[in-house]
């Protein structure tokens, strides 16, 4: 098996448009390479989230809580805690990516 190892260039947060107020949302990330190739962080990577506006942060689900493995460690969590506008941030070393998401 040979394995090809790129440097990641940014990070992009997968959007999530809209939400409900008191909605639990969850927040994935993707590593791109500078041509734009979507690069495999792996569930455990511990990606960096800060939540502002009408999004806060919340704890990572507990193994088997929701479903029968653990939640991912580089997915962020958050609660829509009030109508407006919310930005969720990764941050993994010296790179960094954002989305916005209107709570209604």
């Amino acid at each position: 098996m040979v394995f090809e190892a790129r440097e990641p260039a940014r990070l992009v947060v997968s959007p999530v448009p809209t939400a409900e107020v008191g909605a639990r949302v969850v927040y994935g990330v993707t590593a791109m390479d500078v041509g734009g190739v979507a690069l495999d962080l792996g569930r455990d990577t511990p990606v960096e989230w800060t939540f502002s506006g009408a999004l806060t942060e919340r704890s990572r689900p507990g193994c088997g809580d929701v479903i029968p493995v653990c939640p991912a460690l580089s997915a962020g969590y958050a609660r829509a805690n009030a109508a407006g506008t919310g930005s969720a941030e990764a941050r993994l070393g010296a790179l960094g990516g954002s989305t916005t998401t209107v709570v209604r």
